[in-house]
């Protein structure tokens, strides 16, 4: 990324843990913190208030990662965290794994491209089987979502929790999206698979 494009903010994810997040304004839609992370923050915040081992040591893989802020928080939380994006958005989400994990007591999150629908690559394989998945705000575009439930699919196991949160934007279509069957295994091995949907209602 160009260092003129770049800014700055400092996330406060719980006490005495704060962040901080750069973002690319010539990124496109993996360069920027969308309000649908802002949502996951906070659930996953107040599981974290109940248990504050809630996600320790658990393996966590993140889908369309962006600037990785949920993939920090799950770090800064003792998971052990793959997080993932097209390989022209990687740079940034190094950046910000590397800039703000780096020298901590934590897990470095391993960064690795991930094109839905493809051959999920060797190395994401290894990190697994995952205890948590995170797709935060990645059916903006539903020509993309069944991509995203094949990679689903692959990546699942009957233990596997996904947080699905996502800001609506075609309601109607995402209606149809989540109640038509979706292809086997994914319920089969995991029923609840969407069962921690977030949506988030845009101001």
């Amino acid at each position: 990324p160009k260092a003129e494009n770049l800014t700055c903010r400092t996330v406060h994810l719980r006490k005495g843990v704060a962040v901080r997040v750069t973002e690319d304004g010539e990124g496109g839609v993996a360069g920027c913190v969308w309000e649908a992370c802002w949502g996951l923050l906070k659930y996953m915040e107040k599981e974290l208030s109940t248990d504050p081992l809630a996600f320790k040591e658990k393996k966590a893989l993140e889908l369309g990662a962006g600037t990785g802020l949920a993939s920090l928080s799950l770090a800064f939380a003792g998971a052990c965290v793959t997080t993932s994006d097209l390989e022209e958005n990687l740079d940034l989400l190094r950046m910000n794994m590397r800039e703000n994990v780096q020298g901590t007591q934590f897990e470095v999150p391993t960064v690795h491209a991930l094109c839905w629908g493809d051959e999920i690559p060797a190395k994401v394989i290894e990190s697994g089987p995952f205890d948590i998945i995170i797709a935060s705000d990645c059916i903006y575009n539903l020509t993309v979502a069944e991509k995203l439930v094949e990679t689903l699919v692959q990546l699942c196991t009957k233990d596997t929790v996904v947080y699905f949160p996502y800001s609506s934007r075609h309601p109607v279509e995402e209606k149809v999206f989540f109640e038509v069957p979706h292809p086997p295994p994914l319920f089969e091995l995991s029923p609840a698979c969407f069962s921690v949907l977030i949506p988030i209602t845009d101001q």
